[in-house]
């Protein structure tokens, strides 16, 4: 239809198993999204760019209280400046 191969995949409603991955990368895949709520944190590792995390904000909803409540779901805690 457009001509552009597609680089990333949405799990149907979130679900994958296993070899989910695998099969997505062998077919050309470089990235794949989950319907799991948060921010991600990315390396130079490839693999960091499967199973990404979403954050869906609804009209009206302002940008800094939505990121305030995702910044939570980071596995890490940030320094605060002194």
């Amino acid at each position: 239809m457009t001509g552009k191969t597609p680089n990333t995949f949405t799990y149907p409603y979130g679900r994958s198993s296993r070899n989910t991955d695998v099969i997505l990368k062998e077919l050309g895949f470089q990235a794949t999204l989950s319907c799991d709520y948060g921010v991600n944190l990315i390396s130079k590792d490839k693999n960091d760019l499967y199973g990404l995390k979403r954050i869906c904000r609804s009209h009206g909803q302002g940008i800094e209280k939505l990121l305030k409540e995702a910044m939570k779901t980071l596995k890490f805690r940030q320094k605060k400046a002194t």
